[in-house]
């Protein structure tokens, strides 16, 4: 059995141990100690990292009671330094405490139950059994938790048997028959968990709730606590710092300046839809003038697929068959009339491929895209030819 010097004192930060074993794992090595200041994975909470002497540790798991040390290379010496990633323990201790507390301020509030807690570098979040949430409950909810970070309450934790804890209230029951660690959040919460904790609530800053989703019937919450949603302020103040900057305007009257501006550029969208419809049936006119065996064939420089689009639309009612593309964005779009009866979804189905593009449609109307202006063009005159 490896000790455990993270549950004797959890803010430790490197000890003295010594190797009792040595084994293989994967395309590396694994290491037991006498003694370990790193905590293995469990518990929703991932494994600490940091050296055992000269060795990088990347993984810490447990099996059977012995906590195994993944490492890069195995060290040299018996007696080994072992130092931990401190900041990365002391964040997921933040991360850790402030979900014990956002769970049960969602289970005082709501009566739920959490589940399928995530603590990554990426994001942290817990699921609650809540089909939906409102704006006004998250607002509730994080009130609550701050006030108990505010109190800076104790946390205690301990070990008791199924039995004893029927003597404590307890967020979820105890089943089995050892012993089971305890994590007790002073008036707020006691919860059976293995993870590392902050020893007042205080350490962990702030909970700030990022988001909610639905999900699989429940309620999935992101949140971020103590540095990590310090950061996360930091950055986006750094974004609202740069808005203000670059649409000359304060804080407070930032979002009703981004809506004008939005319903401005809507307002521009719709004049310069317009203008191009009648751009379009100038540009028709001078294709009907191009047209050769009831073909109308052009392919344009730089035109965007909704132009293709508009123009096509122009045309169908000239009855002749269109193929209508643009060499930079390498896209085609082609339309049956005329006295052509040829399925022109088929003959993308079965040719384009051939030319080093992608695309179909149906009958009477495809479209595509190719990876070089030569690729659209041979397409095209194959096309051509086979309507010949």
């Amino acid at each position: 059995m490896t000790e455990r010097l993270y549950y004797e004192d959890v803010y430790i930060k490197e000890s003295y141990s010594r190797i009792i074993e040595v084994g293989e794992y994967k395309d590396t090595y694994t290491v037991v100690l006498d003694k370990t200041p790193f905590y293995p994975e469990g518990g929703g909470q991932p494994s600490d990292t940091g050296y055992i002497g000269e060795a990088r540790v990347s993984h810490v798991y447990e099996r059977e009671g012995k906590v195994y040390h993944v490492v890069d290379k195995v060290p040299q010496s018996e007696e080994v330094h072992c130092i931990i990633d401190y900041d990365k323990r002391f964040d997921r201790m933040q991360q850790h405490s402030g979900e014990h507390i956002l769970a049960a301020c969602f289970n005082k509030c709501f009566g739920t139950m959490s589940s399928s807690f995530h603590l990554g570098d990426d994001y942290i979040s817990i699921d609650i059994s809540m089909p939906e949430i409102s704006a006004e409950e998250i607002t509730k909810i994080e009130d609550m938790a701050n006030g108990y970070i505010y109190e800076n309450l104790p946390v205690h934790t301990f070990m008791v048997t199924p039995e004893e804890s029927k003597n404590i209230k307890l967020r979820k029951n105890i089943e089995g028959e050892e012993k089971v660690r305890v994590v007790q959040i002073e008036k707020v919460d006691a919860c059976a968990c293995c993870g590392t904790h902050v020893k007042n609530t205080g350490e962990i800053g702030i909970i700030k709730i990022i988001k909610s989703e639905k999900y699989k019937g429940l309620t999935r919450v992101y949140f971020k606590c103590g540095k990590r949603a310090f950061d996360d302020f930091r950055a986006k103040q750094d974004i609202v710092t740069t808005l203000v900057r670059n649409f000359s305007t304060g804080e407070g009257e930032l979002i009703n300046k981004i809506n004008n501006d939005q319903e401005h550029m809507r307002e521009l969208g719709r004049k310069l839809s317009d203008y191009k419809k009648k751009c379009c049936s100038y540009e028709a006119r001078e294709l009907k003038e191009l047209s050769r065996n009831n073909i109308i064939y052009y392919i344009y420089d730089d035109k965007e697929m909704e132009e293709l689009q508009m123009l096509t639309e122009q045309l169908s009612e000239t009855k002749q068959f269109i193929i209508l593309g643009s060499a930079r964005q390498g896209q085609v779009i082609v339309s049956a009339g005329g006295g052509y009866h040829l399925n022109i979804g088929q003959f993308f189905k079965e040719k384009i491929k051939e030319f080093n593009g992608r695309g179909g449609g149906k009958a009477d109307r495809a479209q595509g895209s190719f990876t070089s202006e030569l690729d659209l063009r041979h397409f095209t005159e194959e096309l051509i030819k086979h309507l010949e």
